[in-house]
């Protein structure tokens, strides 16, 4: 606009002239908290299976996977958790294209129907010893399913949420997706840990484990009886009614927004793999590796993700106050610091006292870079493309770093005797992070751009 400053905003970092139109659905709002409801339950819904499944790794391996070796069952165990992973951004791409063309109400109403049908699924399917590799066969493909759905979910629930924020709030309303998180991950480790008391290790072996399974699919009549209620964002739907939507949101995607998804994918690295590696890694290598008894690890996990979940709206609020990326930043360099020590102490005397510190840690820093992540990934990206391109990077990096993670890790750590290859991990995610963030001189995005087409226009 003539007579306006320009910002220092990247050529593909675009903003709109005006304003989100937010302030349709005020803050505490009966429609604000639907939305977030509605965003959260399927990120619940996502990270219950997964942390469940990794924390039940060890039973799931010895019912899938029999042998000899206990490592190696545990390890085709964590493979097969990693295997949802593959296929997460051909999810990504697909349910992104898709939430951009058909909004994204529906794209949240189709990823959890995907997710509750898998975990059924996984809940009934029949051991081994029953029907042979069939076993297995179903159970990786139940797990590919949940990828699929999983790439279109979490990209589907954050810009559901952050297009329902105020401007000056996206943070804030950002991070609440992420609630969904942290109550999945207590949720998970609770009923685990409850079923680890009131059952034999023989009992969690034969039966147990596919109870928290069956228990997350009786919550999905809940979950679709929320999203059907709510309605779609203002900002998606302001969109419509000006024409601004795209026939190929992934054409455009890569063509013209190739900066803001290799931002994106790096911007997430950290924090997805900080989140395998507490959330999967270090209850399995403590409970196979270090020999602690279940009970006290599972415990460790829930108390962790009590503190992630308490912090992350502080951290998400943080950022609109002082901008996306100090926060960012100062939970990547807090990790890089701490970690190294934590580590060496739980390596030389495994604990409850030592692996709750190390979990702490991972959670404090979590918040830092969790917090922020939705509103920032919703912010490179204009409403036409966001869904695909938020999807689309996130997913990318998932794959990359989350569905490898656990087991990598857990492999070189028996062989080198050592938890280097854990640090490796960190620190290599930890550059890509701060490399990302580095590279948006724009702090304080105020505004969604519509269209491809509004890149590098004046902020207001």
């Amino acid at each position: 606009m003539a007579g306006q400053a320009v910002s220092p905003v990247p050529n593909d970092f675009a903003l709109n002239e005006t304003p989100a139109p937010a302030g349709l659905f005020g803050p505490g709002s009966r429609e604000t908290g639907r939305a977030v409801l509605a965003s959260s339950f399927g990120n619940f819904m996502e990270m219950f299976d997964f942390v469940v499944f990794g924390l039940l790794a060890r039973q799931i391996s010895g019912n899938f996977f029999p042998g000899h070796d206990g490592s190696l069952s545990l390890l085709a165990a964590l493979s097969t958790y990693g295997v949802g992973f593959l296929t997460r951004p051909l999810g990504g791409m697909i349910l992104g294209s898709y939430g951009d063309r058909h909004g994204r109400r529906a794209t949240l109403i189709l990823t959890s129907g995907l997710m509750a049908i898998t975990t059924a699924c996984i809940a009934l399917i029949p051991p081994y010893s029953r029907i042979g590799i069939f076993a297995p066969v179903l159970l990786i493909s139940c797990r590919l399913i949940q990828g699929i759905a999983a790439g279109g979910e979490w990209g589907g629930a954050a810009v559901f949420l952050v297009e329902h924020a105020p401007v000056e709030r996206r943070g804030l309303f950002g991070s609440l997706q992420q609630l969904g998180v942290g109550a999945g991950n207590i949720m998970g480790a609770s009923i685990i840990a409850l079923l680890s008391f009131a059952l034999s290790p023989l009992q969690m072996e034969q039966w147990g484990w596919r109870i928290p399974f069956a228990l997350g699919f009786a919550l999905f009549p809940l979950g679709l009886y929320v999203r059907s209620r709510v309605c779609e964002t203002p900002v998606y739907t302001s969109s419509l009614a000006e024409g601004a939507s795209e026939i190929s949101p992934l054409s455009t995607l890569f063509r013209t927004h190739r900066a803001a998804l290799l931002r994106g994918f790096g911007a997430s690295a950290l924090c997805i793999v900080a989140s395998q590696t507490t959330n999967i890694f270090l209850p399995a290598f403590a409970t196979s590796s270090l020999s602690m008894a279940g009970a006290p690890v599972f415990l460790s996990s829930m108390l962790a993700a009590l503190v992630f979940s308490l912090g992350i709206p502080f951290a998400g609020a943080a950022s609109d106050k002082f901008g996306r990326q100090p926060v960012v930043l100062t939970g990547a360099i807090a990790l890089i610091l701490l970690l190294p020590f934590a580590l060496y102490r739980l390596y030389l005397t495994p604990s409850f006292g030592t692996l709750i510190t190390t979990q702490m840690i991972f959670a404090a820093c979590l918040t830092c870079l969790s917090g922020p992540l939705c509103a920032y990934l919703c912010e490179i990206f204009t409403t036409d493309i966001r869904l695909s391109g938020l999807s689309t990077s996130y997913s990318l990096a998932v794959t990359l770093f989350g569905g490898l993670t656990p087991s990598v890790d857990l492999f070189l750590t028996q062989k080198l005797h050592s938890l280097l290859a854990v640090m490796v991990a960190v620190g290599i995610a930890s550059l890509l992070t701060i490399i990302s963030m580095l590279s948006v001189r724009n702090r304080h995005p105020r505004s969604f751009g519509r269209t491809s087409g509004e890149q590098g226009k004046k902020d207001t």
